[in-house]
Order: C-alpha cells, then structure tokens, then sequence
C-alpha cells in the first residue's frame, strides 16, 4: 500500500528557525533576495509588455516604536490565490513556475530564490510576520499574518501600489535589528551588488553592478584596483588579477587578485568571497580553490555552485571539483601568457607569485605539467633562468645551486672556479629542484 508523507508546519517552522540556517543575520539576505526576484519578474514582463515601466527599488524601514522592520519592494505583487500557494505552502518556489514560463528571458536575468524557504528564514528574529501585497494584474491588495504556528490568517489588503511589504514583528531577543547601524552592515555584507537599488530609511546602501558582470576588454586597471578596495579595503593594492568569464561546462564569473604577501600566508583560511547570482554566499572557498591557490584574493560568482539549502555553504560534487581545476588552469595560462609576452613584467611580480607556483606544482601534476616551462631562478651571473635555460647553458659550462644566496663563502668559491650558481633561496625550493 502506497501512502503520502504527511509534514505539519507546526513541526517544520520550528525545524527551520532553529536549524536550517546557521546565521540569523541570513534573514535580510533571504528577504532582501526575494524583493529582487520580484522586481526581476515585473521587469521581465515589463519588457514584454505586459506591464507599465515603474520606479523597481527595495525599501528597508525601520519602526523602533512598533518594533517592525519592513522590508518592501515595487515587484510583482501577488494575488489571494499566489499567497496562498507560495506563502502559505512551505518550500514551494514560484521562482521554477516562472522560469519555466519566461525561460530566455531569466536566462540573462536570473532568478535567485529556488527553494522556496528563504521567506522563513524571517522568524528565526520575528515573533509575528505580515505581508501587505498588491499584484501586477489589478486584483485586490492582500493582507497575510502569522505568529509562525499552523495557522495564519488572510484578509483584503491595504497597499494601494505594485508590489509586496514583508513586515517583521521582532521578538524581544532580536530588538538589536532595530539599529540602523547593525540592518546597514548586514546590507553592505550581503546585498553590495544586487540587481536594483536599495535604501534603508530613505538612504541609499550603495550597491552597484560587480566588476565581473563585465568583460576583460571592457576593464580598465583602476576599476580592477577600485573593485579591489571595496572588497578589501584594508589592503594594499594587488599585483594582478586574473578575469574569469565561463560559459561551459558551467557558468562561472569573478576576478582573483594576487595580493603582496607580505601578509601571513594560512592554507586553511580563504579570501575568496563566494556569490551566486549576485547574492553573497560566504567567504570561505576552501572547497573551490585548491589549497596552493588559497592566497588568492577576490570574489567569484557562479549559479551552478552546489548549496545547501539555506545557501550558507558548499556542498561538494562534480561541478567543484570542476571548477578547482578550471580556476587552477586559468592562474597558470595568465602566469604563462605574462611570462611570454612581458617577461620583465613577469620577473618583476615572480617574488610574488612563486610560492603559489611552487607549491602548485609540488601539489597537482596537471598545474607542474602547465607551470614547468615558466619557472625562473635567480643565477650568479645576475640573470633570471628557466631550467631550460639552464641546462642549455649547462651543455658549456658547469652549473650548481646553492640553498642560500647569502652564503658567501659557498658562492665565492664557486665563482673562482667559474661555476654558475642557481639560487635556491626559500625552503621549498630544495623540494622543488628534486621534483
């Protein structure tokens, strides 16, 4: 006998504020992503003509004698029947019903939500959650309530314009998100490039479109260093960067910067901030960046990143692994162009980059097989040389290394015996020699 599961919201909204999301702060993401879908799909029809243009903005307000916090777009609205379908059934996404039906459109606009939980995310900091919408289509506006127990409660609306309120009745544990100061960091933490403007008590947050929506051609260095210090504005200015731009066999757009390393290198620790259409995700890519690559800097953003549920974090599947190697090759063919094509250039930046080199090809043979022609070492005749470099000289004459240049005694007697010197100067470097 073949029988349903039977799931009671009683028992999954507690389930949900307690363990779907490991963060609360989540929530202004979540509510603030859906605002944005919204107005994605009021602009798709739009486009289409099946509505009038309109002023497409989130609004964020704050209400510290009511202990609301609201957050309200001019989107797509919806009617008594979609509130009951996308709000009152939990996990149910309108966003694949949309997609479905405007598929090239989204295509180039895509859709955040897919879950169809993000909204909930709401009482993990509300003890009561109320929605004034008022959809596209010309029905009338509705009014949605509920405590975040079984039931809830539905009515005719207020909201005389297009578009959806969320507010949230923050419950006494929460009343911290009632300072604008705390609702303006989690904005510019989560929502800096989102795809329409968004203000909090009337004043803009500053979100803009990110550098890597546009193509390489199209950059120019000081808004590669400019996008740099907004994510990093405590750093000095990298050495370099690397565009990424991918289209198959999965999509993938970011900028990785090679920083100084003056800083202390952590192979455990990643400064690589993880979006997904836009919306930041984490800052921790130990999972899509090989280690020898963890020093990189930089953000990088990809639909086709496999997420938890909550989107809070990676879970790791053939698409990652894919990704590692696709990023680990684009490093070694930009390292590889540069030394072909400016090799002062490429000697001036290797103090920086050769500990990413070398740990590279000690730690992936597909890396070594790329990088093997490009590494450069310091000699005694004063020049920078390839091992091919060497040997060829090395047909001629005798050639040796020493482990460190400062050893004078070694290099001079070296030297009187007319013998070349190949500098290893790290501790990696012996390793390195022998591989």
């Amino acid at each position: 006998m073949q029988k349903n599961l039977s799931i009671h919201s009683e028992n999954i909204l507690p389930i949900i504020k307690k363990w779907l999301y490991s963060d609360k702060d989540i929530f202004i993401r979540e509510l603030v992503s859906n605002a944005c879908d919204a107005l994605n799909k009021v602009r798709i029809l739009r486009d289409q003509g099946e509505v009038a243009d309109g002023d497409f903005k989130v609004s964020i307000s704050i209400d510290r004698t009511a202990k609301t916090v609201t957050i309200a777009d001019t989107g797509i609205g919806m009617t008594a029947a979609e509130v009951e379908k996308y709000i009152a059934q939990i996990a149910f996404s309108g966003a694949e019903e949309f997609v479905a039906k405007y598929k090239t459109e989204t295509e180039k606009d895509p859709i955040i939500g897919h879950f169809g939980l993000g909204f909930y995310s709401a009482y993990m900091v509300a003890k009561q959650v109320d929605i004034q919408t008022l959809s596209y289509s010309g029905t009338d506006p509705v009014f949605w309530s509920c405590d975040g127990g079984a039931s809830y409660s539905i009515d005719q609306g207020s909201r005389k314009e297009r578009g959806t309120s969320v507010i949230l009745h923050l419950d006494e544990q929460n009343l911290e998100y009632l300072e604008e100061t705390k609702l303006r960091e989690l904005l510019s933490r989560y929502c800096s490039f989102m795809p329409f403007p968004i203000d909090l008590n009337g004043k803009p947050i500053g979100n803009e479109a990110p550098l890597w929506l546009k193509s390489a051609g199209d950059c120019t260095e000081e808004e590669y260093l400019a996008f740099y210090r907004k994510l990093f504005p405590a750093d000095p200015d990298p050495i370099f960067w690397i565009h990424l731009n991918v289209d198959y066999p999965f999509h993938l757009k970011g900028i990785l910067y090679f920083p100084k390393t003056h800083r202390k290198f952590d192979a455990n620790e990643s400064s690589i901030k993880l979006f997904c259409n836009r919306v930041f995700v984490s800052d921790n890519c130990k999972d899509i960046l090989p280690e020898y690559l963890m020093m990189l800097r930089g953000a990088l953003d990809s639909p086709d990143i496999p997420l938890n549920v909550s989107r809070s974090y990676l879970q790791v599947d053939q698409n990652v692994r894919q990704l590692s190697a696709h990023i680990s090759k684009k490093v070694s063919d930009r390292l590889s162009q540069l030394h072909k094509t400016d090799r002062e250039k490429f000697i001036s930046y290797w103090p920086e980059v050769e500990m990413v080199v070398k740990l590279g090809l000690l730690q992936d043979e597909k890396f070594y097989e790329r990088i093997k022609e490009i590494l450069i070492w310091k000699t005694s005749e004063g020049n920078w040389s390839t091992i091919a470099e060497v040997l060829e000289r090395a047909k001629e004459k005798k050639i040796t290394y020493a482990s460190h240049e400062q050893n004078s005694l070694v290099t001079d007697l070296y030297k009187q015996k007319q013998i070349e010197i190949v500098f290893a100067t790290s501790p990696i470097d012996t390793p390195v020699i022998q591989y």
